[in-house]
Order: C-alpha cells, then structure tokens, then sequence
C-alpha cells in the first residue's frame, strides 16, 4: 500500500527511479549477446539473463503502480505533530499512469529482441509480453486498490486523484490508435482485448463487496464510451486485421452489456 517502503525501491519517487532503472536494462539487453555467449556453450546463460531483464521490467511495473491507491505510512506517537496515514498526491498518481501507458502498455519493442529470441526459444514472446502487461492491468485493477481510490476521492474530492481519472488516462492509452487511426499490432490488439475483458469481468461480477462500490458503474461508462468510438475509429482504420479486430470489439462489448443488463 505504501510506495515509499517497497523492495529495491530506495528513493522517493518510482517512476524517476523506474526510469533510470529501464534505461540501464536497455543498454544490458543490448550487451547480452556479447556479455552471455561462450564459444563452444550453449545459449542457457543467454536465457537465463534475458529472464531476469524480463523480471526486473516487471518489478519496476511494480513498483510504479504501489503509487496508484497508494497511502503512506508514517508512523507517530500521539505527542507528535501530523496524521498517519496520507495518500499519494493526485499529481503522482496521475504520473504513475502516464508511466505505464509509455513503458509497458505501449509495445516495449525493445524487450523484443529478435537475436536473443531466436536462440533461447522456438515461440512465445507474444505470451510474454502479453503476461507481462495483463500482470500490470491485474494489479491496477485489483479490487482493495480500486476501492483506496474511490476512498480518496470521496474524503478529499477535487484534491484526489479519481477514479474516474484512473480509467479514463488507461482508457485513452491503451486505445489510442482509436483517435490516431494507427495501425494496432499483435501486442496492442491482445492488450485492448485484456482491457475489455476486465471491464467486462468487473460490469458482470457476482461480489457482492464489488457490487457495493462505483466500479461496475466506471466499468459500464468506460466499456459505452469505447464502444462509441469504434465506428469513426474503423473508418479512419486502414489496417485490415486491425479493422477486423475493432470489429471483433465492437462484437464482444455488445455481448458483455447485454450480460450486465
């Protein structure tokens, strides 16, 4: 809950810091060839490196998105001046968000690379970026996480970051090519699909401790407004599989608001 006091995370501001961190595993990747290849060995160094690449990305997806819902904790005895327990400022929050929509919504093409690829697997990097960003939606779209948000907005108003800002910054991130008309590759159209898919699966809950909250209302508001934007986004679309994958949107959204009614 508290971003300030988080594993391998030593400074007070996660995405600065995820940032350097990125950049310096950008610049091992591109070394890896050279640095775990042994004439004479076979490519288990290789693999095994890139792996923890991979995993250190992730923990830095972490770290980042502790600031969303995040409160911190400061702990005091009652003669000592100040609250406990403060939430994350609306302004990094908001951030946090930006960040993710750059580093691991966007394709992170340079996780993709096709040298180190074609000797440590024979397929699945499509799985594995796709895991790698579906764990990051997991974690924001926690339900404990949702509902701090919906907390802080409702003691703080206009002070907070909402939850209605939450949704609507990874709305227009993960769907940009919607106003742009970009073409929508393999990575991006499984991403948008997640995206729907858990929208979809918070609309159509069964929980009642979910039911309780505004979620299922964000859920619904965001699912009509994509589903709004599809036919002026196929138009300016010149993509064919991206065509039929906003076709194919268009479809499941339907069925996932006639199922909530």
């Amino acid at each position: 809950v508290d971003p300030s006091s988080q594993t391998e995370d030593l400074g007070d501001d996660s995405m600065n810091a995820s940032e350097l961190g990125i950049e310096n595993l950008k610049r091992i990747n591109k070394k890896l060839m050279d640095w775990a290849i042994t004439p004479g060995e076979d490519y288990d160094d290789l693999s095994e490196l890139y792996a923890n690449v991979l995993g250190q990305f992730n923990r830095y997806m972490g770290h980042v998105t502790t600031n969303v819902g995040g409160i911190y904790e400061h702990n005091k005895t009652a003669d000592q001046d100040g609250v406990v327990y403060t939430n994350v400022s609306a302004e990094k929050q908001k951030r946090a968000i930006e960040f993710l929509n750059k580093q691991i919504f966007e394709t992170p093409e340079w996780l993709i690379d096709k040298e180190i690829l074609s000797r440590t697997q024979e397929s699945g990097v499509i799985d594995r970026v796709h895991a790698l960003q579906t764990r990051t939606l997991d974690r924001l779209f926690d339900v404990e996480r949702l509902k701090r948000v919906i907390e802080n907005e409702t003691l703080n108003g206009v002070n907070s970051y909402s939850s209605s800002d939450l949704m609507t910054d990874l709305r227009r991130g993960i769907f940009s090519e919607l106003r742009t008309g970009k073409g929508i590759d393999t990575y991006r159209r499984n991403l948008q699909k997640a995206f729907i898919e858990k929208l979809g699966s918070v609309l159509n809950s069964e929980d009642n401790d979910l039911l309780s909250t505004d979620l299922p209302s964000l859920s619904l508001g965001q699912l009509t407004i994509i589903k709004s934007q599809l036919t002026s986004a196929f138009a300016r679309q010149r993509d064919d599989m991206s065509k039929l994958h906003l076709d194919y949107l268009d479809q499941r959204i339907a069925e996932l608001l006639d199922t909530s009614e």
